[in-house]
């Protein structure tokens, strides 16, 4: 019986395949593709860039710097929390949080210890928005004292700076 089904596959597939090139070689324009002529081909219009680059007046790019360098502290924000979790920094120093977890995190000034510098959102201690995987979030700090701070979105994550 297994031999009996393999033969009529078999037959099948012959009668299938001799039957479409059949048809193919008797339609063979109904599988032509239609190229256009060549002097519309040859004819480009160019669209101008709507962002163009942008060049200093004095013609020099600064490169771009590696966020650990545009801040006098850095805090990673990683799966264990923030590292270090505690900063000691000089009065106008600033630090640089930087998200290392593919979870959002956000950095905010705890309710007990709120500093009280003003920010874009609230205080200085505000990220104002989560901060995705690679994003960082910059404050210089220039009040005296311990501000504690954790991630709104982890509460469990803690740190504390000392600003002196």
């Amino acid at each position: 019986m297994n031999r009996k089904y393999i033969a009529l596959t078999v037959a099948a597939v012959l009668v299938a395949t001799g039957g479409g090139f059949a048809w193919f070689k008797s339609y063979p324009d109904s599988f032509s593709v239609i190229m256009p002529d060549n002097e519309a081909a040859e004819k480009t219009t160019e669209v101008p860039n709507p962002y163009p680059p942008y060049v200093p007046e004095d013609g020099i790019v600064k490169p771009i710097l590696p966020v650990e360098q545009l801040a006098d502290h850095v805090v990673e924000i990683t799966t264990a929390g923030f590292s270090p979790a505690n900063v000691i920094m000089k009065k106008g120093d600033s630090v640089v949080w930087t998200n290392r977890d593919i979870a959002s995190h956000w950095v905010l000034s705890d309710v007990s210890a709120k500093y009280p510098e003003k920010g874009t959102c609230g205080t200085k201690l505000d990220a104002c928005a989560a901060l995705k995987l690679g994003d960082s979030f910059r404050a210089t700090l220039s009040q005296t004292g311990t501000w504690k701070y954790y991630d709104k979105l982890n509460a469990k994550f803690k740190g504390t700076i000392v600003v002196q």
